[in-house]
């Protein structure tokens, strides 16, 4: 096996970086490539691997791309290495170091298979980043987004309507010991959060098309009735840090919400049965099971562990494992917490420099929403990243969400750019008048 991965990796190399030029000069490019995979991945519920010698899967491909073109765009493109930017890196070259370790130790099998989630992230955050986005570029991702959000929508209306009258194929996808109505993984319920949020942007900004401005009126019905709670708890914190100035604008949103989340559950009553949906939707609403799990492997995994100074620097190496003993039962998936999964792997450096990365945005935010010109778009970047830290409670973000924090990395220095220009540079007002008519992300294309 070592021999032929020596033969293949100079192979491998070689048709990632032909394929990575591909992707080199366009984020909207690699941007449909990796949605297509992610709505892709939503259908099959599950990729099969594909045996070449290790168990390799489409999205390998994809982030291999696009980790080769985030190469090639710092060494041929020489893409500023802003602060934001170097602390990708670092995350990476921890990543990296970790995986390295854990294949020395356990093997290229065991360990890749425990770095995948993160390494697709990483690597989707290290290509997106170094991208300066300008107005134009950002509405093409936009629209991208929402046309993979309509996908996910069809894909949750008809899994709802198979698993209401029980044709077989809702097995493949449902969970006897989850609620009816959860028919997307928590992944899917957050990209449509975001799809929300971006979605009240532009109706908010009276940018985009009609069908982008409206289609919030959907969307917050589906993530209802989803059912997973982190992602209800972090659409409502949104909503409050979007509109948290805006008395006026944040009654008519919650009007808006009220009456599109009523209309949707009349709907599913009508279509499936009360009984049904109000058995789903109260069983995910007082359950307390997970959590309780949650909380009882996280304390194992961070208090129980023997590891040296080492490990509690940059992390053990991926391979070592996630076990612990949950009552009689042996637990070995991922602990479902991002910063205890980043402490375990890539060790107290690692956390720093999420934290350090979240962080430093945030604060950008805050010094550009004191200008008129970038205020409600650094607003609504404060609702994502505060998005992802809620979520990192509960959860790992999917691969997907990379694009959302390398839009939010390379599209600050244009608004910083813009509120440092001539007459730009205005303190806010307290409160926009009514109606809000904030202006769309400025910056270069």
């Amino acid at each position: 096996m070592s021999a032929e991965i020596l033969f293949a990796a100079p192979v491998a190399v070689a048709v990632l970086s032909a394929g990575g030029a591909f992707f080199v000069d366009s984020p909207v490019r690699g941007a449909g490539l990796m949605l297509a995979a992610w709505v892709a991945e939503t259908v099959a519920v599950e990729f099969p691997p594909i045996p070449l010698g290790l168990s390799v899967y489409p999205q390998d491909f994809v982030f291999g791309l696009l980790f080769a073109a985030g190469i090639l765009r710092y060494l041929l493109r020489r893409a500023r290495l802003t602060p934001s930017r170097v602390l990708i890196l670092g995350l990476m070259a921890l990543l990296l170091l970790s995986l390295a370790r854990g294949i020395s130790i356990y093997g290229v099998k065991i360990a890749g298979v425990e770095v995948r989630g993160l390494f697709w992230f990483y690597c989707g955050c290290f290509y997106f980043s170094s991208f300066s986005f300008g107005r134009l570029t950002t509405a093409r991702l936009v629209r991208q987004w929402h046309l993979a959000a309509c996908a996910l929508l069809a894909i949750a209306v008809f899994r709802w309507i198979a698993t209401g009258v029980h044709l077989p194929i809702a097995e493949s996808w449902s969970d006897p010991a989850q609620p009816a109505m959860r028919v997307l993984n928590s992944n899917g319920a957050l990209f449509l959060c975001v799809a929300f949020f971006f979605s009240i942007f532009l109706h908010l900004s009276h940018a985009g098309a009609a069908w982008q401005r409206k289609l919030y009126l959907l969307l917050g019905p589906a993530i209802l009735l989803l059912q997973h709670r982190t992602v209800w708890i972090v659409t409502l914190a949104g909503l409050a840090i979007l509109f948290r100035e805006h008395t006026r604008a944040l009654r008519m949103a919650a009007l808006t919400i009220a009456a599109m989340l009523a209309v949707g559950t009349v709907l599913l009553f009508s279509a499936f049965g009360a009984d049904f949906v109000v058995a789903s939707l109260q069983s995910s609403a007082t359950s307390s099971d997970t959590l309780v799990w949650r909380v009882a492997g996280w304390s194992q995994l961070l208090f129980d562990r023997t590891t040296g100074f080492a490990g509690y620097l940059i992390g053990d190496p991926f391979g070592a494992g996630f076990a612990r003993l949950l009552g009689r039962n042996r637990v070995e998936v991922s602990p479902h917490n991002f910063y205890v999964e980043t402490f375990l792997r890539l060790g107290i450096l690692g956390v720093i420099l999420v934290i350090w990365l979240y962080g430093s945005q945030l604060r950008a935010c805050r010094t550009l929403a004191a200008h008129a010109s970038t205020r409600f778009s650094a607003r609504v970047f404060q609702v994502f990243l505060l998005v992802h830290l809620i979520y990192f409670m509960t959860y790992n973000l999917g691969y997907e969400q990379s694009l959302v924090l390398g839009l939010i990395v390379g599209g600050l220095p244009p608004l910083q750019a813009a509120a440092r220009a001539p007459g730009k540079n205005l303190p806010a007002r307290p409160r926009l008048p009514a109606p809000l008519r904030p202006e769309p992300l400025r910056g270069s294309t």
